[in-house]
């Protein structure tokens, strides 16, 4: 599996941010092939993903090479150690996807530097990262990197994408959106779909036991007070009126040939229990009827200029602006 390289690396039309090496596998084979299928290069940086983590992964082994290289992508690690490494001793559930560990912004700050490193060498149209979804520590580093190195740039596009299967919990895109205090336009305001605190505590727990990260019961129980927090921290959201980014939704759908692809990255990448992949298939198909679609369909959150941004892109040149 090959390390990043700076010195090495060409042009590419787009940039997949992967906090892990398989959440662009599950999240955006859709999209992948669809700008291959346009002639276009794709480049996947594993960034919380080193050699190491690639021979022993949770759960057995993992062809991460083999499945992106059938997507039609390049794919390279960027070396930062995951979180289960930055922190001394087991790290439960709970402390990955709620928790706010000391050294959070010393690691942001190494993710984004590399990122500005990477943007000018390969000089990409299109950049896709992480929403954040289901809250894991690396996401939110890679969701908060991409934003810092990436927003604003004139000719760019950034996209975040749902990260797959957390996305499938009912209710819990609209909570990472309300966290962070996303403005959506007034077409896009019931784009995401609510859930119920009883129903979004049911299943809240979903994506990490077919990931492999839950430790069992214990683990869950642990983890049911901060996700009751956060369900209640977003319920006042008001997706007109907030005060972050501004967002579109974008949803892309997938020819026939998209699901047998991502069937087989399950297959590959998820933990060795058929049954865990035969459950993500199931709740995908879900997920793409809440999406519209019978066949398989992607959401994407483009960012969109600030106020101020299309402000400064309308000012005479009079002014003195360079």
């Amino acid at each position: 599996m090959p390390t990043l390289d700076l010195n090495r690396l060409g042009r590419y039309d787009s940039l997949y941010l992967s906090p892990h090496g398989d959440d662009v596998a599950f999240s955006c084979t859709g999209r992948i092939r669809a700008e291959k299928l346009r002639g276009q290069s794709v480049l996947v940086v594993g960034l919380f993903e080193s050699r190491a983590d690639e021979a022993a992964p949770p759960g057995g082994p993992r062809d991460l090479v083999g499945t992106l290289t059938r997507l039609g992508a390049d794919y390279v690690v960027a070396g930062l150690p995951p979180a289960r490494r930055r922190q001394p001793g087991a790290v439960a559930f709970d402390s990955l996807a709620f928790g706010h560990p000391p050294d959070h912004e010393t690691w942001l700050m190494r993710a984004v530097k590399l990122l500005a490193d990477i943007g000018p060498r390969i000089r990409p149209r299109h950049i896709y990262a992480p929403l954040g979804v289901g809250g894991h520590v690396d996401h939110r580093l890679t969701y908060e990197a991409a934003l810092r190195a990436f927003a604003g740039e004139p000719g760019r596009n950034l996209f975040f994408y749902e990260e797959r299967p957390e996305a499938f919990v009912p209710g819990a895109v609209r909570i990472r959106l309300g966290l962070l205090g996303v403005r959506l336009p007034p077409g896009a305001t019931e784009a995401a779909d609510r859930a119920g605190l009883a129903r979004y505590l049911m299943s809240f727990h979903v994506a990490a036991a077919l990931r492999g990260d839950l430790g069992g019961w214990s683990d869950r129980l642990r983890s049911t007070g901060p996700a009751a927090r956060e369900w209640r921290l977003a319920r006042g959201w008001n997706p007109q009126r907030s005060f972050g980014p501004k967002m579109q939704p974008v949803v892309q759908a997938s020819d026939p040939e998209t699901l047998p692809l991502l069937r087989a990255a399950v297959s590959a990448l998820l933990p060795a229990d058929r049954r865990a992949a035969e459950r993500f298939i199931r709740m995908a198909a879900a997920y793409d009827r809440r999406l519209g679609t019978r066949d398989h369909a992607e959401r994407y959150w483009l960012l969109l200029p600030s106020r101020e941004e299309t402000m400064e892109a309308h000012l005479p040149t009079a002014v003195g602006l360079e």
